[in-house]
């Protein structure tokens, strides 16, 4: 994959979706490329996927992730896309999406808005300077020299990096109504939708410090940024690691136990439904997995597209 082309649109809309359907344009992860979306079944809807434009020089962002999401921000409109999206990523890329939306929130003459925001498992993320002493690294053999290379690349990059800030929750912390397969649900503040991999959706409560976050939070002043709604795809397996025998997990399974990946305690709310994949992070787009990726993330879709707080 070239460089010189760094956003390509990947899917276009059916003819009759193309006024309805939220445009969805998605991330690079940690590789820098975006193969993994191109295998994706239809998703109905225009879809553009960014691809890291330094993959093949193998160079660093020097302005890290703030650069790297500016840059994304002005590709994004060199390719003609206005209005309200949908934008996400897997691993790294959710974490870029994050920025590229607090970025937008705050230019009141964006011609792009972010309504909703994709996660396909992008676990909290601790910066590399925080990380706990011994965690081992994954087990990534037969992966390119030039993805190995952007790994770490990316590595370096978030070794200080702190997630961004937001003045206020999503829909300021208020309760919100949403559809997911034809059935309707109202959220209160402090619950999230769940849905097992054996079984329907569920309500889990998250716990009680985002909620105390969230009631400061929502002390903002009017018109500040608050934070869009996400749903996240939530991979269940942990990823293989060098010197297994350590037990100790990789950095990307850090919260793999907890239901919302470490998000609910650290950050104000914004993930309104989980749903978890049969994988591990870095198999979520393995072959065999497609079907069921393509599926979650159509129904992804549906919440964000019909999600809206109570009462508006």
């Amino acid at each position: 994959m070239g460089d010189r082309n760094p956003i390509h649109q990947v899917q276009f809309a059916p003819r009759n979706q193309r006024t309805h359907a939220t445009p969805l344009v998605l991330i690079h992860d940690g590789g820098g490329t975006t193969f993994a979306y191109f295998t994706l079944e239809t998703l109905r809807r225009n879809v553009w996927a960014i691809h890291n434009p330094r993959y093949s020089s193998g160079k660093a962002w020097d302005g890290g992730m703030d650069e790297m999401a500016r840059h994304y921000i002005g590709l994004m409109k060199k390719a003609g896309i206005t209005g309200s999206i949908i934008i996400g990523g897997w691993s790294l890329g959710g974490y870029v999406a994050l920025v590229i939306a607090r970025m937008l929130a705050a230019d009141t003459w964006s011609t792009i808005k972010v309504t909703g925001l994709l996660l396909i498992d992008s676990p909290y993320l601790l910066p590399g300077c925080k990380l706990p002493p011994g965690v081992p690294p994954p087990d990534l053999a037969g992966i390119p020299d030039l993805v190995l290379i952007s790994l770490a690349n990316c590595e370096a990059m978030l070794e200080t990096w702190e997630l961004p800030t937001w003045d206020k929750a999503a829909f300021e912390g208020r309760d919100v109504r949403f559809t997911a397969r034809g059935r309707s649900f109202n959220i209160a503040p402090g619950n999230v939708v769940y849905k097992p991999l054996e079984g329907d959706w569920k309500t889990v409560a998250v716990k009680a410090q985002q909620i105390q976050d969230d009631n400061r939070i929502h002390q903002g002043s009017f018109g500040s940024p608050q934070l869009p709604p996400a749903v996240m795809l939530r991979s269940v397996d942990r990823a293989p690691v060098k010197g297994a025998d350590s037990g100790k997990p990789c950095r990307v399974d850090m919260f793999r136990d907890e239901p919302l990946l470490g998000w609910d305690t650290r950050y104000p709310s914004f993930i309104k439904a989980v749903m978890e994949a049969r994988s591990h992070h870095y198999d979520m787009f393995n072959g065999k997995n497609i079907k069921q990726v393509t599926a979650q993330i159509n129904e992804a879709l549906e919440i964000l597209g019909t999600i809206g707080a109570v009462g508006t």
